[in-house]
């Protein structure tokens, strides 16, 4: 499966110079061309899926009795978003959705 072809595309930057980035897999590289459509093996969207962005907030609270104290909130996004337009495996569907819930 990791091997299959999927047809991909990767939104256009706003940075002119962001055209392209590469992921790797077990050190072999793939380019990604932003805002372009290709054909990208399985396991690189899986690697691409699985790079994320993590930031985090700082947030000023109070407890019943007025004590303060501070909480860490943290946001986590994908750091280049991908859009799967075609998987030929009927089982593709389901492998997206167990990489959702593997975050």
């Amino acid at each position: 499966m990791a091997e299959e072809l999927l047809e991909i595309s990767t939104p256009e930057s706003q940075d002119p110079e962001h055209t392209h980035f590469v992921v790797k897999n077990n050190g072999i590289p793939q380019i990604f061309k932003v805002g372009a459509v290709q054909m990208v093996k399985r396991k690189f969207v899986e690697q691409l899926l699985r790079l994320r962005f993590n930031s985090f907030q700082t947030v000023q609270n109070k407890d019943r009795e007025a004590n303060e104290f501070y909480l860490q909130k943290r946001t986590s996004s994908i750091r280049h978003p991908v859009v799967i337009l075609r998987d030929p495996n009927p089982k593709g569907r389901q492998w997206l959705e167990n990489l959702k819930f593997q975050r």
